[in-house]
């Protein structure tokens, strides 16, 4: 059976950013000795994705509020690290405000498992996406009526007339 979460050839560093000390140890005993992941303490000024790798945040904020989009916004800025959110709660503007930062995947904390938050690391760093199924059942609706008010294929892209 093909393991899905393997990153091929690829190393990923992680760095957890929270300002709960006990939640951040909890992600950091998920992460600890993992195969093909380099838990940092923190990034390094001026943090690149490694040779043959990528650099991937852990955010942890209980509910979204302006401290954790700040936070959100210093990790995705330059584009280096690619992010992934453990939160409490994640009302549907707030997933869409996160998900335009290019956030790739949202986990409840309620729900973050090693096996869950080790899989969310890698697909991250695949650029692939992980969202609760709450979330998706919610996203897709909505989808659907952007896709019939907007038909055209460039509508929803930045920038279309």
């Amino acid at each position: 059976m093909k393991n899905e979460d393997a990153v091929a050839d690829q190393r990923v560093t992680v760095t957890v950013h929270g300002t709960d000390p006990l939640s951040r140890d909890g992600v950091v005993r998920h992460l600890r000795d993992q195969p093909g992941v380099e838990l940092l303490d923190g990034p390094r000024p001026g943090e690149q994705s490694p040779p043959g790798g990528v650099s991937v945040a852990v955010l942890l904020a209980g509910r979204f509020d302006e401290l954790a989009g700040a936070e959100l916004r210093r990790l995705v800025r330059g584009g280096q690290r690619r992010v992934v959110v453990i939160t409490d709660e994640l009302p549907e503007n707030d997933l869409m405000a996160v998900l335009e930062y290019g956030v790739r995947a949202v986990l409840w904390r309620h729900q973050a498992t090693r096996r869950r938050l080790l899989r969310a690391v890698h697909r991250t760093a695949r650029e692939e996406g992980v969202l609760p199924p709450d979330r998706i059942r919610t996203l897709l609706p909505r989808g659907e009526r952007t896709r019939r008010e907007c038909p055209r294929p460039d509508c929803g892209r930045r920038g279309a007339p």
